[in-house]
């Protein structure tokens, strides 16, 4: 089941994740923070697709930064969700990708989670 959630911490959510039962959530471009109510909820726990190479590239549009940065390798970095902080925990696995100055930044993003998405498959 998919649902786009904006509000994940609210009593709300929280019992509707609680009647579903998850075993796994999965975070993909969410930009809100998962508090420890959240985090217990799923058995097998929750896995986040970070937009960038970790732990060099922390927070929101990593992508963006590198590339600003001039980073020859940009990438994503599927890591577990364990506790509220940001991109600081276990780090499952890194995709890279150079980065092609004739592209623009919305297409490194959307070739980036090709990788992704086939990353979060074989978790």
């Amino acid at each position: 089941m998919i649902r786009d959630v904006q509000q994940i911490n609210s009593p709300e959510v929280i019992n509707g994740l609680k009647e579903l039962a998850p075993a796994l959530i999965v975070s993909i471009r969410f930009g809100g923070i998962l508090k420890e109510k959240v985090i217990n909820i799923p058995t097998k726990g929750i896995i986040n697709l970070h937009s960038g190479i970790l732990p060099k590239y922390k927070g929101v549009m990593a992508t963006f930064w590198a590339m600003k940065n001039n980073d020859n390798k940009i990438g994503t970095t599927l890591h577990t969700i364990d506790d509220g902080s940001i991109d600081t925990e276990k780090i499952i696995k890194t995709s890279t990708a150079l980065v092609n100055r004739d592209k623009s930044y919305l297409w490194h993003v959307l070739e980036l989670y090709k990788q992704g998405a086939t990353d979060i498959s074989g978790y």
